[in-house]
């Protein structure tokens, strides 16, 4: 599945046929205001990938 934000692959390991324990998110923290980045319909229905989550983490709210 798409990154809602970027569009790019979110590189779910649970997409991939992977245990929840092996994906790189469970690993991260999400900031709550990175959520309000996400189309409220796709919210708690598509993955954030980990290049947004760092670009949000280094610039603190903006991607």
């Amino acid at each position: 599945m798409s990154c809602p934000i970027c569009g790019e692959d979110g590189r779910c390991g649970m997409e991939a046929g992977k245990p929840i324990d092996e994906c790189w998110c469970v690993k991260r923290s999400f900031p709550p205001e990175i959520l309000t980045l996400v189309p409220e319909a796709l919210r708690e229905r598509a993955c954030i990938c980990e290049a947004c989550l760092d670009r949000f983490g280094r610039s603190g709210d903006a991607i």
